[in-house]
């Protein structure tokens, strides 16, 4: 599997530019507000696969608040509770599929 590095990705109505930080092996995003583009970042300073599992976990995020089942957990600061059914989690796989296809080389159809 080859990635493609894309400099933006496209989710939901979002436009979120791609930082690929080879000083880092964490992930984090933002979304646009107001003047500032959203990004998301993601840490190459480790393996494929361990950079792979920082961009699921931060779009699984992203997609996650859209849907509304990403709550502030109460009992903790900066910690979430991801709250969700299988029609969720149905809507989720076909969002990640589609995301996960601008950042994965494909052959065309």
């Amino acid at each position: 599997m080859k990635y493609k590095y894309p400099k933006k990705l496209i989710i939901g109505s979002s436009v979120f530019e791609m930082r690929y930080d080879k000083k880092s092996s964490s992930g984090e995003f933002a979304y646009p507000y107001k003047k500032k583009k959203g990004f998301i970042r993601i840490g190459t300073q480790c393996s494929k696969l361990r950079m792979l599992d920082i961009f699921i976990h931060e779009v699984k995020e992203i997609i996650n608040y859209e849907q509304g089942v990403r709550l502030d957990d109460p009992t903790a600061s900066n910690n979430y509770r991801f709250v969700y059914e299988h029609k969720e989690h149905a809507d989720f796989c076909s969002r990640l599929a589609g995301i996960l296809y601008q950042f994965v080389a494909c052959e065309e159809e």
